[in-house]
């Protein structure tokens, strides 16, 4: 059983990228808190003031996503370094878990990056993240992640979305049996989540749940506050509480 596994019939863990998302996730009822930073970019390390401050505020525990960059999930010799020096610097601030991943260029799990990061991270739990969803062989990927250790794999099932993918999604859960949790994750909502839980068998699943609220300051002039085409300078995204909540309630249906 997972480390930190609620006594519930399901898992809700929220992907949150900022203070008021952690805030929301919480106040919607979820199990488990993902830290990142940069979601528009699929995710990266947060900086190690934004996790003790989210530890200070979240009651239920709370993985840090180690990523060196967006793109793939190829790393160099240098950018593993600098993730398992991450890693050993949030240990010694008080982390309680991991979301982390290394593929080769030929799409294996990279053992010997993730034997590293692993070294680093101690005996706390971690998930295996969505560089899972690149795999050239899932079924042979999922063996290999249990045996380096970890509890949880999050995967869209190599689809765009979890619900697309849930044919796959479906064959890993039977295939992991008791020995690890297949967390679907990938265009979670309301509207999908009661039908992605049927069709896959999966009972853990991860979205970020937001909506869009205003900036305060909106750019006048030739001022932008973000870089084109990456961010919106008008609305920024964070966690609601209430769609965190739906999925609970529907959940628990």
């Amino acid at each position: 059983m997972c480390p930190d596994r609620i006594q519930s019939s399901y898992l809700l863990e929220v992907c949150a990228a900022d203070l008021p998302s952690v805030r929301a996730a919480l106040e919607g009822g979820a199990h488990r808190v993902e830290l990142c930073s940069g979601l528009a970019e699929g995710g990266v390390t947060p900086s190690i003031g934004l996790l003790m401050e989210a530890m200070k505020i979240s009651a239920v525990p709370v993985r840090v996503l180690v990523r060196a960059r967006p793109g793939d999930f190829t790393w160099s010799p240098h950018e593993t370094e600098a993730m398992c020096l991450d890693i050993r610097m949030m240990c010694e601030r008080g982390a309680k878990g991991f979301v982390l991943g290394a593929l080769t260029p030929e799409g294996d799990v990279d053992m010997d990056v993730m034997r590293r990061m692993l070294e680093a991270a101690g005996n706390l739990p971690w998930t295996f993240h969505r560089a899972f969803d690149f795999c050239r062989d899932p079924l042979n990927a999922l063996e290999e992640i249990i045996r380096l250790g970890a509890d949880t794999i999050l995967t869209s099932g190599g689809a765009v979305s979890a619900l697309d993918g849930a044919s796959l999604l479906n064959s890993l859960v039977l295939a992991a049996g008791n020995r690890i949790q297949i967390m679907a994750g990938g265009g979670i909502s309301p509207d999908n989540i009661k039908e992605i839980r049927i069709k896959t068998g999966c009972n853990a699943f991860h979205l970020s749940g937001r909506s869009a609220l205003p900036n305060h300051l909106v750019p006048s002039g030739g001022a932008a506050l973000n870089a084109p085409g990456l961010h919106s300078d008008y609305v920024h995204k964070v966690t609601d509480t209430e769609i965190i909540g739906k999925v609970i309630s529907l959940l628990n249906t």
